[in-house]
């Protein structure tokens, strides 16, 4: 027997394979949502992650750099009664922060 009525409904009121094909892309477009929140709130807590200073550095509103011929360390903060800060060379008559070339170095004790 054949039955030609009308195409039955949805709980929301659409009716036959429009409501069908609504869920779908509403589910989808939650999922690409998701994805944007979790890539944003990633990427924020790398950059949050790579602040100039360690935990803990009180900053220090002008810099003092501590000079030798031409090596220096720039003293930015404290972090209890230690100076942080960057070290510096003179190289050909400027001060510029060194690369080195095996990484860092630990230095020993004697």
């Amino acid at each position: 027997m054949d039955h030609n009525g009308p195409p039955a409904s949805s709980p929301d009121g659409e009716q036959g394979a429009g409501a069908v094909a609504a869920r779908p892309a509403a589910w989808l477009l939650w999922l690409a949502a998701a994805v944007g929140v979790a890539a944003f709130v990633i990427v924020a807590l790398v950059v949050a992650g790579r602040s100039s200073q360690p935990p803990g550095v009180t900053p220090l509103p002008v810099p003092i750099t501590l000079t030798g011929a031409d090596i220096a360390f720039r003293v930015e903060g404290t972090q209890g009664n230690a100076p942080v800060g960057t070290l510096i060379v003179r190289y050909n008559g400027r001060w510029v922060i060194p690369k080195s070339a095996q990484g860092p170095i630990t230095l020993a004790a004697r």
